[in-house]
């Protein structure tokens, strides 16, 4: 087995290393739950005339996850969990049950883009567990049905382990949050020895009192399988940090083109693009009628239908209070917006940027900017759309479409304008 988890080790750092060009959320917090079937396993073969059948108990508890660099993470993970079995030997029946507190220190490879779309990671480290209860049952022939409670088994005040998990993580989005479901599968092992000086020395009950041979011999360690679900919010932070010199550059580069359509923009010019009839800069993005969406623009170019000269409705993307990073559901879309530009060389993207009214005027003009900017790194960096096709402009809080005075009028103000047409 540990061969085993050397092996999985292995894979999960060259899968790491051949992926850190992979962009993932910065954070995340999860909640999770679910099943672990748990074992002992004894060193002694004396051991071996017993008969183990695996506890099953729920187990459940929270995790952080931090991106240091590419694909991989720093994860953090607090767990209640019971360990134990259940063992029987002629007349003899044994459960030893064991609750404890884990905390695991793991590090997470995910081989995906995690955060934009179905993604399978890698978690492998150590777990150090904390007892906090437990009880042993003994039912014998000479002895009726008898508990123990942890303080008279007297085990080890702490236990090491290793802990390797496959997973898998599915993107979506609720309104404007997005969210990660979690679903992981995993194998954790004891790496020392958990009997007691208690258990050893004959004063505590160690395994079955009648007869136990080998209690002053061998060691002992938990072993289990655990499936969980959990349910995960990313944590964006309103300025994304750069991890590499390579990305860097991408990221320079594409403020420059930005920074140079801005100025095109405020000159007037437009790139030669024709604006559709009726548009007004003022206008708020149509909602439906006299235009086609995106998605079936992009399945009439797929079929070598030419949408140059159909009206493709506007879409809006929103963000986060003081941030300009983009949400899955905007990602999405943009990636849809990307694939309909390459099928269809003739079309153009405007792109216009707003905030909610908190904060100064040049706070929010500069912070529009870096939203179109972020849209832009997305269209241009990510999905290669040349930028002489990118109009940009960034409005600040100066055209709301909705009352700043509510929570609800300042979110929808929160907004990145995507208009698609013809030169």
């Amino acid at each position: 087995m540990r061969r085993w988890m050397m092996l999985l080790l292995l894979m999960a750092g060259t899968t790491c290393g051949m992926a850190q060009w992979l962009r993932t959320p910065q954070q995340v917090v999860a909640l999770r739950g679910g099943l672990s079937g748990s074992d002992l396993v004894f060193s002694h073969e004396g051991y071996d005339l017993y008969e183990h059948t695996p506890l099953l108990r729920p187990w459940g508890g929270v995790l952080y996850r931090y991106r240091v660099r590419g694909a991989l993470s720093l994860r953090a993970d607090a767990l209640w969990t019971q360990r134990g079995s259940t063992l029987q030997w002629c007349d003899v029946d044994y459960e030893l049950r064991v609750q404890q507190v884990e905390l695991r220190p793991l590090l997470q490879c995910n081989i995906g883009q995690s955060g934009q779309q179905l993604s399978p990671y890698v978690a492998a480290g150590l777990y150090f567990a904390l007892p906090t209860g437990g009880t042993i049952d003994y039912t014998s022939q000479l002895h009726s049905h008898q508990q123990y409670d942890l303080t008279r088994t007297a085990l080890r005040p702490f236990d090491l382990g290793a802990y390797v998990g496959l997973g898998l993580e599915l993107p979506f989005t609720i309104g404007y949050q997005d969210f990660l479901l979690l679903a992981e599968v995993g194998y954790a092992t004891g790496l020392i020895n958990n009997f007691s000086h208690s258990e050893l020395n004959g004063e505590a009950v160690v395994m079955n009192p009648e007869f136990d041979i080998d209690r002053h011999h061998g060691s002992r360690r938990h072993r289990a399988v655990e499936a969980s679900i959990g349910l995960a919010l990313p944590l964006y932070k309103a300025k994304p940090k750069v991890e590499d010199e390579e990305e860097q550059l991408l990221y320079d580069a594409d403020y420059v083109a930005v920074d140079s359509l801005m100025q095109r923009s405020k000159s007037g010019s437009t790139q030669g693009a024709r604006r559709p009839r009726g548009y007004s800069d003022a206008a708020r993005p149509w909602q439906g009628g006299g235009c086609i969406s995106v998605e079936e623009a992009l399945q009439r170019a797929t079929r070598g239908i030419s949408v140059a000269n159909e009206s493709i409705c506007p879409y809006e993307v929103h963000f986060a209070f003081n941030s300009y990073e983009v949400n899955l559901g905007g990602r999405d879309r943009l990636r849809r917006t990307a694939e309909l530009l390459q099928r269809e060389p003739s079309l153009v993207v405007e792109i216009d940027g707003h905030t909610d009214a908190i904060g100064s005027d040049s706070y929010n003009d500069r912070l529009s900017i870096q939203r179109v900017g972020e849209v832009s790194y997305y269209l241009c960096t990510v999905y290669g759309i040349d930028p002489s096709r990118v109009i940009i402009h960034g409005y600040g809080e100066h055209r709301p479409v909705a009352n700043n005075a509510t929570d609800d009028g300042r979110r929808r103000n929160r907004r990145v304008e995507v208009r698609i047409y013809g030169k």
